[in-house]
């Protein structure tokens, strides 16, 4: 039996704790992804090599969010994230609120 194996070059050399949730965006030509433990999101891209934005709770998936930016499950809720070059800029509501929300939606469904 013959193998053949693929060459595999490193992208970045990037140390996570708990390296999760590869994302591409062809649009930006760019991969995020998060360090969970590490409280961070990733990005590599072709135009930027790579940033790294600090966060202040665990983040443990994404996806691209639709009108640009992030869609990110962090701790207390669901955020939208927009990083910059400098900083990431989360909007959101946490977990209580959606809670209360939903509340909402099942008090008018009775």
């Amino acid at each position: 039996m013959i193998s053949t194996f693929a060459r595999a070059d490193i992208l970045c050399d990037v140390r996570c704790q708990v390296g999760e949730s590869p994302l591409c965006s062809a649009a930006e030509q760019a991969l995020y992804w998060v360090d969970i433990e590490g409280r961070a999101l990733h990005r590599v891209g072709a135009d930027s090599g790579r940033r790294q934005w600090p966060t202040a709770e665990r983040i443990t998936c994404i996806a691209l969010h639709g009108q640009g930016g992030l869609l990110a499950a962090m701790e207390t809720g669901l955020f939208r994230l927009q990083p910059t070059a400098d900083d990431v800029h989360v909007h959101g509501v946490p977990h209580g609120a959606i809670g209360a929300r939903r509340q909402e939606v099942a008090n008018g469904l009775r």
